[in-house]
């Protein structure tokens, strides 16, 4: 929330109060077909960080 809306809230008389609920999230789907049937953390977290570094490079460029 900017903070000239909390300022236009406060001149209302209305109280603001946020809450963090997430800073991002992240969902791994597969197809139902496709033969592996579980991946650890630290597997989805290595595969994650090599597309990065592929993005990464390819903007480098």
């Amino acid at each position: 929330m900017q903070q000239k809306e909390k300022d236009q809230a406060k001149e209302k008389g209305i109280t603001i109060v946020e809450k963090v609920i997430a800073y991002d999230g992240l969902a791994v789907i597969v197809h139902p077909e496709n033969p592996i049937s579980e991946l650890t953390m630290e597997q989805i977290k290595k595969s994650i960080y090599r597309r990065l570094q592929k993005l990464e490079r390819a903007w480098r460029t």
